[in-house]
């Protein structure tokens, strides 16, 4: 009797350790998984944004600018005005175009530089390039921003908004200064690109 009362002792000391080493077991093997650095990128949608030429300061409409003076052509299609062209005969003369900038976009607009290309001439047959030289330095080309002014490039321009669903008159100005001198026959001018500049930021 006493010997099985050991025994039983004895196997029950035994299940104790062997459930003891069971949970050690077990508590040595876990594991964490951990998610960091996550990141994500919303990229706005740029057809929202959308300032173009038009007719009208109340919406995008029309493909022609209005012209004075010696000017002809200028029409335009979304963000691209072309087919400026005008024919002086003598210095004093002056060639016009009007139209807008309109804000088609669904944000706040703001102006932020202009860029006036470089006037250049070139001499036709039977005209000397030299004198050429001399009359184009007389050619001066002028941009009209809503008031503003603009005689050379200009970068870094502030709080000029064009609020959605609004529009800005542009008035583009070639002018034959009077006093400037003349050459001996015909030539061409070339005017390089003109870009206004236009961002959601001021």
């Amino acid at each position: 009797m006493e010997k099985s009362r050991k025994a039983k002792k004895n196997i029950l000391i035994i299940l104790l350790l062997v459930v003891v080493g069971l949970s050690i077991g077990f508590a040595g093997f876990a594991s964490q998984l951990t998610i960091q650095n996550f990141n994500a990128t919303v990229k706005g949608d740029e057809s929202s944004f959308k300032v173009v030429f038009s007719e009208s300061t109340t919406e995008a409409t029309g493909n022609s600018a209005t012209t004075g003076g010696k000017a002809q052509g200028g029409t335009f299609s979304g963000t691209e005005l072309t087919g400026l062209t005008a024919e002086f005969t003598a210095p004093g003369q002056t060639a016009t175009w009007e139209l807008y900038a309109f804000n088609d976009g669904q944000f706040d607009a703001f102006l932020k530089s202009v860029t006036i290309g470089t006037v250049t001439g070139t001499a036709l047959e039977g005209t000397t390039q030299s004198y050429v030289d001399e009359a184009i330095k007389g050619i001066k080309i002028k941009v009209n921003v809503r008031g503003e002014e603009y005689t050379a490039t200009r970068g870094s321009i502030t709080s000029h908004e064009l609020a959605k669903g609004q529009g800005e008159k542009i008035t583009v100005t070639l002018t034959y200064e009077a006093g400037s001198a003349t050459a001996d026959g015909d030539f061409t001018v070339n005017v390089g690109k003109i870009l206004l500049d236009y961002d959601s930021v001021d």
